[in-house]
């Protein structure tokens, strides 16, 4: 069951308190909660998430083809890759991928609500319109620099770049490694905006598993190009080039 509380200009949905917006995407919008529980011993411990909403009549009618695990097309749509998201990420514990605490799905109501760990930092990198580039996260450079590297005397700028980016390539390998090996999940759509960091346990953290795919064997063949069409090119013509 799925209720709204309003206080004034505080917003609450399942003892979630709505603080502000984190950002939106095609078809969610993102925000920043908070939610207050005792533990054991009865003291009061405020947890804060990120708030993943989603309409379901939209993903329901935005229709999408699927490969099935014989390579045969079928048709399907947002909704269902949203509860296959939902599946396998549910399945996914490692420090260096971002968690799923709870899904808040009525079937009376229009919305779907995935709780999940907050990522302070925000991404890696940002696109910027007007330089037409990726950014770096600074707030990021300076957690790992002063928490992973100590403070560590450097020559100048590239050397700290380059230190700073060699920790956040082993978080990576760690978190994708445990997907490989440990689970047989194969994410599809490894980029900045999909890496995130928090500073809570100065981790980096892999999100959005939704063109993800659970192999059913180490051996199993996937007949589907997923992901963002820009990183596969690049992918393609390097691999074209060798």
């Amino acid at each position: 069951m799925i209720w709204y509380i309003y206080n004034q200009n505080q917003k609450t949905l399942n003892n979630f308190v709505i603080v502000k917006s984190l950002g939106r995407g095609s078809f969610s919008k993102v925000k920043k909660v908070i939610r207050t529980y005792e533990d054991d011993g009865g003291k009061p411990i405020t947890g804060e998430y990120a708030f993943k909403k989603m309409h379901k009549p939209t993903l329901l009618h935005e229709r999408c083809v699927i490969y099935s695990k014989g390579g045969e097309i079928q048709m399907s749509n947002n909704l269902d890759k949203v509860y296959s998201e939902i599946n396998i990420w549910a399945t996914l514990f490692h420090p260096n991928i971002a968690r799923l605490y709870e899904v808040i799905d009525d079937p009376s109501h229009d919305y779907i609500y995935l709780v999940m760990e907050l990522c302070d930092c925000g991404q890696l990198a940002k696109w910027s319109n007007e330089e037409k580039a990726y950014k770096r996260n600074e707030s990021i450079v300076n957690d790992v620099y002063t928490w992973h590297l100590k403070g560590k005397e450097l020559k100048n700028d590239t050397e700290k770049t380059e230190a700073v980016a060699k920790v956040l390539f082993a978080h990576q390998i760690k978190g994708l490694r445990h997907m490989h090996e440990e689970t047989l999940v194969i994410h599809r759509d490894v980029k900045l905006d999909n890496l995130l960091y928090s500073s809570k346990d100065h981790n980096l953290k892999i999100i959005d598993f939704n063109v993800s795919y659970k192999l059913e064997n180490p051996d199993a063949i996937l007949y589907d190009p997923e992901g963002t069409i820009s990183y596969r090119r690049k992918s393609i013509i390097s691999s074209r080039m060798q």
